[in-house]
C-alpha cells in the first residue's frame, strides 16, 4: 500500500463520520422544514430543542451500521480484539478516565480559554441546556460513544498503529478525535481524552472497555455540574479538594491498570 493510500485509510473513518453528520443535518432540517413550514434554521433550533440530538442520533446510527463491514475487514487485517482485562480492571479504568476527564475539563475551563473562544459556550448550552434528559443520555452517553469508538479506536487507531506504531497511532487518533469535535475548547478536551482512550484500547485489547469508559465520561459531563453544586455550592475550597482527589485517583488508577500485564 502506498503512503498516500495509508494516509487515506487512516483519515477515512473521520471523514466518513463528518459526512454522515452533514448528510443527516441536511436531511433532518429538510424533513422538519417540510413538516413545520419553518425554514429558518435558528428558529427551528430555538423551537425544537431536541433537534441537534436528533441529528446526532441519526448520524451515529448510520455510522454504527455502515461501518460493520470495515470493522470485520480490519479484524482480518489486524486481528480481532482480545480482551486482556477482567471486570475489576475495566471498572477501575472507567473511574480513572472520569477523574482525569473532570480534572482536564476544569483546567481548560479555569484557564480563561472559554473567554477567548466565546462561541464554545453557546455550543455547550445548545447541547445540554433545556434538553430532554432521556434523549440526551441516549444520544450522548450511549449512541455517541459506540459510534465514536468504532471510528476513532477500532478503525483509526488500529490502522495508524499498523502503519506507524503505537505512539504515533495514539497521537493521530486523539488528534482526529479532537478535530472531529469542531472547536478549540472541545479539541483540547477530546485530544486529552482521546489519548487515554487509545491507551486503554491498546492495553485492554477490548473496544467494549473503551466504549464503557467513553460512556462514563459523557455521563459524568451531563451530571457533574449538578453534583458539584449539590456538594460544594460553588465554593472554591470544595472545587480544589475535588481536583486534588481527581488527580490522585487518576494517577494511582492509571499507574495500576497501564502496568498490568
Amino acid at each position: 500500500m502506498s503512503k498516500r493510500a495509508k494516509i487515506w485509510d487512516v483519515i477515512y473513518p473521520t471523514v466518513y463520520i463528518l459526512l454522515c453528520m452533514i448528510l443527516c443535518t441536511a436531511a433532518v432540517l429538510i424533513v422538519v422544514g417540510a413538516v413545520t413550514k419553518q425554514y429558518d434554521v435558528d428558529k427551528m433550533r430555538s423551537e425544537i430543542k431536541v433537534l441537534p440530538l436528533i441529528i446526532s442520533a441519526a448520524a451515529y446510527v448510520l455510522v454504527i451500521f455502515a461501518q460493520r463491514k470495515n470493522r470485520k475487514r480490519d479484524d482480518l487485517r489486524f486481528g480481532p480484539d482480545e480482551n486482556r482485562w477482567g471486570r475489576g480492571t475495566a471498572i477501575l479504568a472507567c473511574i480513572g478516565i472520569v477523574c482525569a476527564g473532570h480534572l482536564w475539563s476544569t483546567i481548560i475551563t479555569k484557564s480563561g480559554l472559554e473567554d477567548v473562544f466565546a462561541g464554545y459556550r453557546s455550543v455547550a448550552a445548545g447541547a445540554f441546556e433545556g434538553q430532554n434528559m432521556i434523549v440526551l443520555i441516549a444520544v450522548t452517553c450511549i449512541l455517541g460513544p459506540i459510534a465514536e469508538e468504532i471510528v476513532f479506536r477500532a478503525l483509526t487507531y488500529r490502522r495508524a498503529r499498523a502503519y506507524c506504531g503505537i505512539r504515533w497511532a495514539v497521537l493521530i487518533s486523539a488528534f482526529l478525535f479532537g478535530l472531529y469535535h469542531g472547536n478549540v475548547i472541545q479539541f483540547l478536551y477530546a485530544f486529552g481524552i482521546g489519548i487515554l482512550l487509545a491507551l486503554i484500547y491498546e492495553k485492554s485489547g477490548s473496544l467494549m472497555v473503551c466504549i464503557a469508559a467513553h460512556m462514563c465520561v459523557n455521563l459524568w459531563a451531563v451530571f457533574c455540574d449538578r453534583i458539584a453544586d449539590a456538594l460544594f455550592g460553588g465554593a472554591l475550597t470544595g472545587v480544589v479538594i475535588w481536583l486534588v482527589i481527581d488527580a490522585v485517583a487518576a494517577t494511582l488508577i492509571f499507574r495500576k491498570v497501564f502496568q498490568k500485564k
